[in-house]
């Protein structure tokens, strides 16, 4: 459950992605320039973190959630996206 990791339970309307993929490219800007709304950041968030939880699955799950939150809100991960963009563009 989110409230077990500290977050709030969202509803679906929170994280519509929009009706075109320009919408939902907007938001991702939008998550990555730490400029989304709550429901969107946390939700990538966990995501993030349960994927770093994957890869490091010595780190606890809350460790690694706030691997991911320090990543986003510090631009780590937009830099990581850049590079790789860069690398598979």
């Amino acid at each position: 459950m989110p409230e077990d990791l500290g977050f709030v339970r969202c509803k679906e309307v929170d994280l519509y992605g929009g009706d075109a993929p320009e919408e939902a490219a907007h938001i991702f800007d939008n998550v990555m320039n730490n400029r989304a709304t709550r429901a969107q950041t946390d939700v990538v968030t966990v995501n993030a973190g349960f994927a770093i939880h994957v890869i490091c699955p010595e780190k606890g799950i809350e460790e690694c959630i706030a691997i991911a939150r320090e990543s986003l809100e510090s631009g780590k991960a937009k830099g990581a996206l850049k590079k790789f963009l860069e690398i598979n563009g």
